[in-house]
């Protein structure tokens, strides 16, 4: 894990899930058998997925759409860092509604 935060720093959820699925592996009941042990860490990802993921991506999805210029208007120009999962899922959006907009992608190599 180490090599990959060298390379390029995790986010915060990133961070977040990692504290979140240790501190329920240290929790566990290591008395019960291994299955309901595995279960228990399986539906904590699950969790940290649905709520902390997939909802958070929706609002800031639609957060994101409402600032967009009005459709037909001016074109809006999208300056960003790097390109993550949440980004092409707005663009998408926008595009599929017709606003009109640029994207300018900017990145940096991994530092090694």
């Amino acid at each position: 894990m180490s090599f990959w935060e060298e390379c390029r720093p995790f986010s915060a959820g990133v961070e977040y899930a990692m504290k979140f699925i240790k501190i329920s592996v240290a929790s566990l009941n290591t008395k019960q058998p291994s299955d309901k042990q595995k279960r228990k860490i399986y539906d904590k990802i699950d969790y940290i997925i649905r709520e902390r993921i997939i909802s958070a991506d929706e609002t800031i999805m639609q957060k994101a759409l409402s600032l967009f210029s009005p459709k037909g208007t001016e074109e809006d120009i999208i300056l960003t860092f790097g390109g993550v999962h949440l980004l092409e899922m707005i663009f998408k959006e926008a595009h599929d509604k017709k606003m009109n907009f640029r994207v300018i992608v900017a990145d940096a190599g991994p530092e090694f």
